[in-house]
């Protein structure tokens, strides 16, 4: 744990704060455990709207998943283990948030969505129930209202499973199902393959005498990239 991170955490949490001047050294080493000590305790909740600015970002980006959880779930976040991974340098604070909060799948989605605004296609396979149940609750004003305690109940996740992708077109994010051998070649693209290999691929997952033309029609969207 880098004496950074354990900063950046500080600032946002102040239970961290108490623990360390309890004599948790906070996986520090004793000697960086006595410096952060020396500072003022005062200086750590400089700024007390930090923890909550962080969870009003993510009811914005989660609206649907913070609102299973819960307003008071979603503050907890910047005490989690999985804030301190972000602060450690670890993946970002929204892919964090996604596997942190217990939403299920409607937190996946959300994190699909979050990852295509940040420039990348995701595709997933995620309950049909979970997936018609997300779509009739899109809601524009949901953020505020879960920012003012609304909740949501977690959907059912039974029957069977459908793959979508989530992303950017035109600075619009959207979401759309997928043949699963469709989904399973983007997935197989994301990283940068040769169009030679796409090609291949494609084939293999029953593309045949279409494989050129699916996967050209794939370069030219920009949802999976040749190398």
């Amino acid at each position: 744990m880098g004496l950074k991170s354990v900063v950046a955490c500080l600032h946002h949490d102040p239970a961290r704060v108490a623990r360390l001047h309890e004599g948790d050294d906070l996986g520090l080493s004793a000697e960086e455990a006595e410096w952060l000590r020396a500072v003022p305790r005062a200086a750590w909740g400089v700024d007390p709207m930090r923890a909550r600015r962080v969870a009003g970002a993510l009811i914005e980006e989660f609206p649907q998943a913070a609102a299973i959880i819960g307003r008071d779930r979603v503050m907890e976040f910047c005490a989690s283990a999985a804030f301190l991974s972000v602060c450690e340098g670890e993946g970002n604070l929204a892919s964090a948030f996604a596997c942190w909060a217990d939403a299920g799948p409607t937190a996946r989605i959300e994190g699909a969505m979050a990852q295509a605004r940040r420039g990348g296609a995701a595709v997933l396979e995620v309950p049909a129930s979970v997936m018609s149940a997300w779509h009739s609750r899109v809601d524009g004003g949901l953020a505020e209202r879960v920012a003012q305690g609304a909740r949501l109940p977690r959907p059912a996740e039974e029957g069977e499973t459908i793959w979508v992708i989530a992303e950017s077109r035109g600075g619009n994010v959207s979401v759309a199902e997928l043949p699963e051998a469709l989904a399973r070649l983007v997935i197989y693209g994301l990283e940068g393959r040769t169009r030679a290999d796409l090609v291949e691929e494609a084939r293999r997952l029953g593309a045949e005498d279409d494989a050129e033309v699916v996967v050209d029609e794939l370069l030219e969207l920009g949802t999976v990239r040749a190398r």
